[in-house]
């Protein structure tokens, strides 16, 4: 049915009507009773039938234009229409809506403003949310306001004006070796290949359950991730002797393309929730995250003096901003020994060059 009664998200019901126009355009909206929620869906159908339906559009976005649209109605637009179907984190800003719109979400988008943010962090700082959760609910509503100017709705971001506000980071634990074997050594033999793997090559869990045989390259030991990564990009990854030994421990499945795969259904792992916390109440790591794993891929690079480039290409950061901040202070000396380093190179440059200019003093000075 074309109108319905349906609860959204914070369980209010709502009355919606939801089409699609005959190009292919969604065309769905909020109506405040089920009487004006049917007109409007008549005149949609009567003008598809009439072919008028091009003319009946326009008029109903200009009057969504003229109308002011509440966060609650343009959130639910937001989510469906392009986090869903552009944004693989699509799931984190929902999370963000769901926090927002119980504080202002009956108010228009356009009456919004910094002051009313500001009220919403002392709110939730209050509840003990974490600055990284505020930061990135500002971020994701900034976000959904810009996308309602591309689609006319608003003319300008009224929180565009809010600043910036530091995160503070607290030092996770950090496991040493003996505490990796134990947890690896702690979980079942059929996803043990699993986390070996994000061991090695410091991927995502995610990432790592979408390797295929053909993601592979023996010959240059490396290993391609190509698929859900998180920034939409591929990058290549060299294959360690242990990372290839643990691809070796999984068997290949005749029938799935996958490296990881559950020997229970014979397909790829989708959920690995419940092996992962029965690893860790074993080894009685109850500190313990999977993500530790790739994090301890990171600290290993920063610390044998891998640049902070290379460490962002190898975990797939977006920015070599996002890698300095969880892994540069693991290297504190890495600057200096880099500084010597070019200070030492540049002063053999120069002399090198000196002596060819000058011959002779070159050569006084190795006897000196």
């Amino acid at each position: 049915m074309s109108v319905r009664k349906r609860k959204d998200r914070w369980g209010k019901t709502n009355v919606v009507v939801d089409r699609r126009w005959p190009d292919g355009p969604r065309f769905r909206r909020i109506f405040p009773t089920r009487r004006l929620a049917e007109e409007v869906d008549a005149r949609i159908k009567a003008a598809i039938c009439s072919g008028s339906w091009k003319e009946l559009r326009e008029e109903l976005a200009r009057g969504e234009e003229a109308r002011k649209v509440t966060l609650v109605e343009f959130s639910e637009r937001y989510i469906e229409d392009y986090c869903r179907l552009k944004n693989r984190a699509w799931v984190r800003k929902r999370d963000s809506m769901r926090a927002l719109c119980p504080v202002f979400g009956k108010k228009p988008l356009e009456d919004i403003r910094p002051d009313d943010l500001d009220k919403y962090f002392k709110l939730r700082k209050k509840a003990g949310i974490s600055d990284a959760t505020l930061y990135r609910d500002r971020a994701h509503l900034k976000h959904l306001m810009n996308f309602a100017i591309r689609r006319g709705v608003i003319k300008e971001n009224p929180i565009s004006l809010v600043e910036k506000f530091k995160e503070e980071r607290r030092m996770h634990r950090r496991p040493t070796e003996a505490e990796l074997d134990r947890f690896l050594d702690s979980s079942e033999p059929r996803v043990r290949p699993l986390f070996g793997f994000i061991r090695e090559t410091g991927c995502r869990l995610s990432e790592s359950l979408r390797v295929q045989h053909s993601h592979v390259n023996r010959d240059q030991r490396l290993v391609v991730f190509t698929d859900g990564t998180k920034s939409g990009k591929f990058r290549l990854v060299p294959l360690t002797d242990d990372a290839l030994r643990w691809i070796d421990e999984m068997p290949v499945h005749p029938t799935c393309p996958y490296i990881f795969w559950n020997p229970r259904t014979g397909r790829r792992w989708r959920i690995v929730r419940k092996p992962i916390d029965a690893a860790i109440k074993a080894s009685g790591l109850d500190w313990f995250h999977i993500k530790d794993l790739r994090r301890h891929y990171g600290i290993r690079l920063a610390e044998g003096g891998a640049e902070m480039h290379v460490i962002q290409a190898m975990l797939g950061h977006s920015s070599v901003e996002t890698t300095e901040d969880y892994y540069a202070h693991f290297s504190p000396n890495y600057a200096a020994k880099r500084a010597l380093q070019v200070l030492q190179g540049g002063a053999g440059r120069e002399a090198g060059a000196h002596g060819r200019q000058s011959g002779g003093a070159s050569d006084a000075s190795k006897c000196a």
